[in-house]
């Protein structure tokens, strides 16, 4: 693993405090690794439930929950970015190979609820009586799969021409 250049305090502390690095909590190195593989396990799961059940309770729900939805969502997804920064941070590569049957399921089981859910949101605050609302989603969401595919290609591309002796 690579030296971390840019550490926060902060982070590295609540780090070693939530996974124990030092401590009993987990029991030894072999039970460790064990429980941070169903903690991966579980979160990979979550990451993928959590988003449908929100969608389809914005689909049910309506109006009434909606704001509680929105609020679960991002408090469900801030973690995520969180993820996504202290992988970042430990120089990661956030993109490891190609397209895989299994990436893409993935890819689209974890990411569609979130478009589920906004149209169930929108749809909950009659969104969709006015047209601007409609066109500007449409286009929003061109422009996010357009800059997710140019992102995916750039790290992709990164990742190949590094090779794995570059890591």
């Amino acid at each position: 693993m690579p030296a971390n250049p840019t550490t926060s305090p902060r982070f590295d502390r609540l780090t070693d405090w939530l996974l124990d690095r030092d401590g009993e909590l987990y029991g030894d190195e072999q039970e460790r690794l064990r429980w941070y593989e169903g903690i991966a396990l579980t979160a990979s799961i979550q990451w993928i439930a959590v988003p449908w059940a929100l969608a389809v309770m914005a689909w049910l729900g309506e109006r009434p929950v909606a704001p509680y939805l929105l609020i679960t969502t991002v408090v469900f997804y801030l973690p995520l970015i969180l993820t996504n920064a202290y992988v970042t941070r430990w120089r990661v590569r956030l993109f490891t190979g190609g397209w895989t049957r299994k990436r893409i399921v993935i890819s689209v089981l974890s990411g569609l609820p979130y478009a589920v859910l906004a149209v169930g949101l929108a749809r909950a605050y009659d969104g969709f009586d006015d047209p601007a609302t409609v066109i500007g989603g449409g286009v929003g969401a061109v422009i996010g799969l357009g800059a997710a595919a140019i992102g995916l290609r750039r790290d992709s591309r990164r990742a190949t021409a590094a090779g794995p002796d570059d890591e």
